[in-house]
């Protein structure tokens, strides 16, 4: 089955429609946002980006979590390394 990717910056705003005309044209839609993330290396700390794919309902709910909850950079590094289950973590760069 042909598959579509869609990442929003830290929402969800085009989720819906994205999904729905994913459906209607016979593809699999996969769900995503790109967030910002920090690394902490001795004194300093690092911002990068990063993009979350949705690999299944379980991946969707913590992508929803992420989002919802506008988590902090810090936060979110945690919670990912916390659960990686059913999410595509790709650092970019």
């Amino acid at each position: 089955m042909v598959a579509m990717a869609l990442t929003d910056f830290t929402n969800f705003c085009g989720v819906v429609r994205f999904y729905g005309e994913m459906l209607s044209l016979g593809m699999k839609p996969i769900i995503g946002a790109d967030v910002k993330s920090q690394k902490v290396h001795y004194v300093a700390m690092n911002t990068f980006d990063l993009t979350l794919l949705a690999k299944n309902n379980e991946g969707y709910k913590k992508y929803y979590f992420i989002v919802i909850k506008r988590l902090t950079s810090e936060v979110i590094t945690t919670y990912l390394i916390l659960i990686k289950i059913g999410l595509l973590i790709i650092e970019k760069g």
